[in-house]
């Protein structure tokens, strides 16, 4: 009986242990079966904001191009570095509705016509300050004169052109449309540009041209004052056309 008594509290024992081994192990290998979670990627949330094209032409303030109650064409900085071109006529030629003609006249100014309207009837804006002048100070062809001095293309910011007639807004002499060259600010380094060209005539009797352009801009005090400079020199060698006397 008393062997009996012994052995009863020992099964009790080994048999405990034998259960919690056994659920510990259970226990471990759920826990190793059970899938890990997998976080989705984050999406980014915030998109880039498109800014629409902004245009002052139009209507005599900021719009969106959208906005705006004209036919409008702006040929923007990135264009005109890409391309580059070599004069303004060149910037004006891909334009719809644009003709510059022979691209210069007596005085090496730009024929500008839009939608078949006479040059006279382009008005050519420089920050938005008009530049042409009357028909009286500048007969016989020579009205070309106003856009003598036009900035050079590293000075030039955008062209906003406008087709169709803008009379009500800027006078008579927008009734073909109205080109408007938006200059560069003043650079935050100093920068600048010399253009050199030359044409030199077929007939050696007709004079020929050179022009130069250069352009400067840069900081005198730093973010408080700058300086933007440009100037354009052209100069034609006078023609010496000789007639022969066919009179026998």
């Amino acid at each position: 009986m008393k062997s009996s008594t012994r052995i009863v509290p020992c099964a009790v024992v080994s048999l405990s242990l034998f259960g919690i081994l056994t659920t510990s192990t259970a226990q471990a290998q759920e826990s190793a079966v059970l899938p890990t979670p997998v976080t989705p990627p984050t999406q980014a949330t915030d998109a880039t904001p498109v800014l629409s094209e902004v245009v002052v032409s139009a209507s005599g303030f900021e719009q969106a191009i959208k906005e705006a109650p004209a036919s409008i064409s702006v040929i923007t900085r990135a264009e005109l570095e890409q391309k580059r071109f070599n004069s303004l006529s060149e910037a004006l030629s891909d334009v719809e509705g644009i003709d510059v003609g022979a691209a210069a006249g007596k005085t090496g100014g730009l024929n500008i016509s839009i939608r078949g309207m006479p040059s006279d009837y382009t008005l050519i804006l420089i920050d938005g300050r008009r530049q042409n002048s009357a028909g009286n100070i500048t007969p016989n062809g020579f009205g070309e004169t106003q856009t003598n001095f036009i900035p050079p293309l590293s000075a030039i910011e955008r062209i906003e052109v406008i087709r169709g007639p803008m009379s009500t807004l800027y006078g008579s002499d927008a009734m073909g449309g109205v080109i408007n060259i938006i200059t560069r600010k003043v650079q935050t380094k100093w920068a600048g540009s010399l253009t050199l060209d030359k044409t030199i005539q077929e007939m050696p009797e007709f004079g020929n041209t050179s022009n130069a352009n250069i352009y400067a801009s840069g900081p005198l005090v730093e973010n408080l004052l700058g300086l933007a400079l440009r100037g354009a020199v052209f100069d034609r060698s006078a023609s010496n056309i000789r007639y022969q006397n066919d009179v026998t």
